[in-house]
């Protein structure tokens, strides 16, 4: 009786938790295929959406530039990420699927394919030397690395700003909907995400700062990073416009539409 009892709990409570309603991106369809080959050519992505700044766990903007943007097809999410990291001699690779891919720049794509199963997350992480990882986790408990190897493309490159003084680190990442064990999504079609990014060298930082890791949708001091209720949105919009935001972060989100749109826009006060 106490299993059943614990068991219809944890069902209601799988149920009840939502993503966060008020981070919502509305991501377009592309007619041509994003070739992977980590150069985040304007032409290719001038029609996809682009995120507001990260924050970090005191909701500060982060004094790093994270620029990303969305767009899919019938066959991939696409995902591209730039950003300026540090200079280093020698980038060495994290090794597949290892755990310490987070303690050097790089960026964590969290999904829900299933809003109708909140706890079960997919990650897909690549850091700027090229390592990459993924995993499934249920809620805040990450599972095993091997025991779950989707196919997916990612290209990456860095760019020299100026000798010795920093790089400019460009990611483009493919998910294939078949990887996420679903189909593509149809207008309208919801899929909760986090965008997670780690930046410097955890192992330079002697105090270890806990707000070297930004997010797009705000994470709460004191919570895990990757947590179903703190999610934001995709909102898969098919042919129609979206909005791309300013790459300055601003107080605020400022930016523009891929297209002209009639909107309406409504507010409390209190």
């Amino acid at each position: 009786m106490i299993k059943r009892l614990l068991r219809g709990f944890l069902c209601l409570f799988s149920v009840m938790m939502t993503a966060n309603e008020y981070f919502v991106c509305r991501v377009p369809e592309l007619e041509k295929t994003i070739i992977m080959d980590g150069n985040i050519k304007n032409d290719e992505w001038k029609n996809a959406a682009r995120l507001p700044a990260f924050s970090n766990s005191t909701g500060i903007f982060s004094n790093r530039k994270q620029d990303l943007y969305l767009a899919y097809d019938k066959e991939n999410l696409y995902v591209a990420f730039r950003t300026d990291i540090e200079w280093a001699a020698a980038f060495k690779p994290i090794p597949f699927d290892d755990l310490n891919i987070w303690t050097v720049d790089s960026l964590d794509i969290a999904l829900i394919p299933d809003r109708a199963k909140m706890n079960d997350i997919v990650r897909f992480i690549a850091e700027r030397a090229g390592g990459y990882a993924d995993m499934k986790a249920k809620g805040q408990v990450k599972q095993p690395p091997e025991q779950w190897n989707p196919v997916w493309q990612k290209a990456s490159r860095l760019i020299a700003q100026s000798y010795m003084s920093a790089y400019t680190w460009e990611l483009e990442v493919a998910i294939s909907w078949k990887s996420l064990e679903r189909s593509a999504p149809e207008p309208g079609t919801v899929i909760p995400a986090q965008f997670l990014y780690c930046f410097g060298d955890i192992r330079k930082d002697l105090n270890g700062n806990p707000d070297r890791v930004v997010t797009w949708a705000p994470v709460p001091k004191g919570r895990d990073w990757v947590n179903p209720r703190d999610f934001g949105e995709l909102h898969f919009a098919g042919k129609k416009a979206v909005f791309r935001a300013d790459k300055e972060p601003v107080f605020g989100v400022k930016g523009t539409c891929t297209a002209p749109v009639k909107a309406e826009l409504s507010g409390l006060l209190w």
